[in-house]
């Protein structure tokens, strides 16, 4: 099957079909890639591509577009949903939009709205194992989640588990600096030095906002663990645009030629074994593979445990780091090994551009 990154910037009238309620709804997306949703009854509606809609002027499409998809379908919407996080553009133009109309505003958690995404795109009804790994989306508890195991459905969602939690310092460098990342996971300082992963003075600035927790939050984000990893492998230690480290790890991964035996361990225990491969001088392509390769084995054995505890069969895979093809595809027959049913996208996309359709699957089922 294709896989979608993106919808085009034109109108792209093909709908998603998936049966819900007899309502209308106007889901407005994420901050970033964002794209909004127009659904009626079972039909929904995903809008060309917005844009990153942290730049006011991708505001002003976002509502110039909202408008005249709103006419052109015909729909009033009787709800408006959004993403939970409190400071995103889309959240205040959401807000904006349900005070004019007079109808109701309801907030949905960021990696639960692209598991429905998932579903929908599937037409699954009922209960599934949703697995989001991506960069980041604000938590139920405040924190940065990205690594995340849900138990849902079309109404509602429970956190079963996640990965190791870690620290992200250093604020919005954290995500292009992925050396940041790797200090932070590192339990030996002198390690990082040993490595060049960054000068003295950026070493000694960032252990020091770490020990004195200054601009910290915590975090579960797969797409972070990804930069570390590049970093301490020295594929890249800054990224210039986003994803290039986890592009980059993935390139590396895949001149690997050799075969290697998946070993079960958490998130921090795969992060401490590349690291002592990697000072020990082991080959930097065969280190990636071994990353993606335990990374996909943790992610299957958990989703098995959690489906020996529910007695649930389905699971779902979304978030951006599953844009990663040989992730995406270990993990899948990991999953399909252990009997398991595997969802994935083909025509809404695994990432950010795809949540709006999550958003609008829950506001459906949404009453007074």
């Amino acid at each position: 099957k294709p896989s979608m990154i993106r919808r085009s910037r034109g109108y792209a009238p093909l709908p998603i079909f998936f049966t819900s309620n007899k309502k209308s709804v106007l889901a407005i997306g994420g901050e970033l890639k964002n794209t909004f949703c127009l659904a009626k009854n079972d039909l929904f509606y995903a809008s060309p591509y917005i844009g990153d809609v942290s730049d006011l002027r991708t505001v002003k499409v976002l509502r110039n577009s909202i408008r005249r998809m709103k006419n052109l379908l015909e729909i009033n919407p009787e709800v408006i949903a959004c993403d939970l996080h409190p400071r995103y553009q889309t959240t205040a133009l959401a807000k904006e939009i349900s005070d004019v109309l007079g109808v109701p505003l309801i907030k949905i958690q960021h990696h639960y709205a692209h598991i429905l995404s998932c579903m929908a795109e599937n037409n699954f009804h009922g209960e599934i194992i949703g697995i989001a790994f991506d960069g980041t989306g604000y938590g139920t508890d405040g924190t940065i989640w990205g690594g995340e195991f849900l138990i849902c459905d079309e109404n509602h969602f429970e956190r079963a588990t996640t990965i190791e939690k870690f620290t992200q310092a250093g604020g919005d460098k954290s995500s292009r600096e992925g050396w940041r990342i790797a200090v932070a996971l590192m339990k030996d300082f002198s390690l990082a030095r040993e490595l060049n992963l960054a000068s003295d003075a950026e070493l000694s600035g960032q252990k020091f906002l770490l020990e004195k927790n200054i601009n910290c939050v915590a975090s579960t984000s797969v797409g972070r663990l990804f930069d570390a990893i590049a970093a301490i492998l020295d594929v890249c230690k800054v990224s210039s645009y986003e994803g290039e480290a986890a592009m980059r790890l993935q390139a590396c991964a895949e001149r690997s030629d050799k075969n290697f035996s998946a070993k079960f361990m958490t998130t921090d225990k795969i992060f401490d074994d590349i690291l002592m491969r990697r000072l020990n001088g082991e080959n930097i392509f065969d280190l990636a593979k071994i990353f993606h390769v335990n990374l996909a084995e943790m992610t299957a054995q958990i989703a098995e445990e959690l489906s020996l505890k529910t007695k649930i069969k389905t699971v779902a895979l979304s978030g951006g780091v599953f844009q990663n093809s040989l992730l995406s595809s270990l993990t899948a027959a990991n999953l399909r090994r252990r009997g398991l049913k595997v969802l994935r996208h083909s025509m809404i996309p695994v990432n950010d551009g795809g949540i709006c359709i999550g958003q609008a699957v829950h506001a459906m089922n949404f009453s007074d």
